[in-house]
């Protein structure tokens, strides 16, 4: 299976003598979703390259305690390390900075000023090499071993509110997805679930399923869930909504309409002006709609502004777009084109509305969603998973694999660090997560799954 481009952020650590020159690299290589680490020395290299398992090395040919050589030689020395490309800046084409570098294999040089653009254009080169995926990935795709995997997010059921029933669970769910309900009381009957919201009330995060919606046996039993007091809506009497859209005679046309519905929109022709204004007084607003939110400068800009916003500061964003592939976040809700006046105003109702705790009668209720998913391969931080599911990125989920439980000693949550779709196929969707065992120094923890693995593979073979 083709990895999706930019499913995986690759880890470089940068080695140079000058501060200044680490901050620039930083920088540009940030901004092109890479992780990057910095050191100044050999030996703070050593320990970080040991730690981080980094997919590329940067290094002045001369630093204060060795040359690039040097590290070479040493990564050399450890089994794990051994082939991690380094990329070489070479200041001057002496004698002094060449003869340390002869007779070893680097990924590429560098002559002259450091330029960061040329430097950031030969990483692409180098990191392309990888396709994709981490230089440590090891594909599990046609392994017999960890076929029939599912993905499986713990919650409890509280009770109804009204005709929803409501579970609190350890992540958001997107609202396309259909889940399968497994009650852990064997006296419960596994229900389909179809998402209608869900809903953050401090640490605790709340999905709410409308009963009609959902689907088998389990409605018998949700059906008789204590009622609970309505948690949550408590909707803002004034709904103050900064509103995206270069088209002013449409802007005005949803002005009037929506006004009717007690929503005032302030208009911003620009995405770069509803950066500035949400910059400016993000309390102000209740919601934000953008008509459409693209990757050039201006949408970078917005997104920048965003990551900016302390969470508690940072309303609810609608993003209203035609791309049949964009999917709901922990920070932007996609409504996908054309939806209707009805659509939009209940969506800007709901992400107006103030949460607060439950109150009343609670049936707490373990259950567990469980969705299939298919193990793609295994990396030093967690792995990719292929699945027919529209999970979010920052959920937490169990990963259920009689190898994975193993593998990390029954410990199978992991965190969705990054999702995608593929454009030929809109249904599939790919995630990569982390591994909850995998935190701490990574090259410990991947010499521990190759080991595994092997053992496993002979088991199954």
């Amino acid at each position: 299976m083709e990895i999706i481009k930019g499913i995986t952020s690759h880890t470089i650590v940068v080695v140079v003598d000058k501060k200044e020159k680490a901050v620039g690299l930083s920088a540009v290589l940030t901004k092109q979703s890479h992780k990057v680490t910095v050191a100044h020395t050999i030996y703070e290299a050593l320990k970080i390259i040991d730690q981080e398992l980094p997919h590329l090395v940067i290094v002045d040919a001369l630093l204060s305690d060795g040359s690039a050589g040097t590290l070479y030689d040493r990564l050399k020395e450890h089994k794990v390390v051994c082939d991690t490309p380094i990329l070489v800046l070479v200041a001057q084409k002496t004698r002094e900075y060449l003869t340390p570098l002869k007779g070893r294999q680097f990924a590429g040089f560098l002559l002259g000023k450091t330029d960061v653009m040329m430097v950031a254009n030969k990483v692409k080169e180098v990191l392309a090499t990888y396709k994709d995926a981490s230089p440590y990935f090891y594909s599990l795709e046609k392994t017999e071993a960890v076929k029939g995997m599912t993905l499986s997010v713990k919650a409890t059921v509280m009770g109804k509110a009204g005709d929803q029933i409501v579970y609190r669970s350890e992540s958001e769910v997107d609202s396309s997805a259909a889940l399968v309900c497994l009650p852990e009381k064997k006296e419960h009957s596994p229900a389909l679930l179809s998402l209608a919201t869900n809903a953050r009330i401090g640490d605790d995060i709340y999905n709410y399923f409308p009963l009609h919606r959902i689907k088998g046996k389990g409605r018998l039993w949700l059906g008789k869930l204590p009622s609970i007091d309505d948690p949550k809506v408590e909707a803002v009497d004034v709904k103050t909504i900064l509103f995206f859209d270069n088209n002013v005679e449409r802007f005005q046309q949803f002005q009037e309409v929506l006004l009717g519905y007690g929503i005032e929109l302030v208009h911003a022709s620009s995405l770069q002006m509803a950066a500035a204004l949400l910059a400016r007084e993000p309390e102000r607003f209740n919601c934000v709609f953008l008509n459409e939110l693209g990757s050039d400068n201006s949408g970078i800009t917005f997104k920048a502004t965003v990551e900016k916003l302390p969470p508690d500061k940072l309303p609810a964003i609608l993003v209203a777009t035609a791309a049949t592939s964009a999917r709901s976040n922990g920070v932007y809700r996609f409504l996908h084109k054309p939806f209707g006046l009805g659509k939009l105003v209940d969506t800007i109702e709901a992400a107006c509305q103030v949460t607060e705790g439950l109150s009343g009668e609670s049936a707490n209720i373990d259950v567990t969603y469980e969705a299939p998913a298919n193990l793609v391969g295994l990396d030093e931080t967690g792995g990719i998973i292929a699945l027919k599911f529209p999970i979010i990125k920052g959920s937490k989920l169990h990963l259920n694999s009689d190898v994975l439980k193993r593998i990390w000693d029954g410990d199978t949550l992991v965190n969705i660090e990054n999702i995608a779709v593929y454009e030929n196929a809109p249904n599939l969707w790919m995630a990569k997560f982390i591994a909850n065992r995998a935190l701490g120094n990574k090259a410990r923890y991947w010499q521990r799954v190759l080991k595994h693995l092997d053992e496993e593979l002979k088991s199954a073979s």
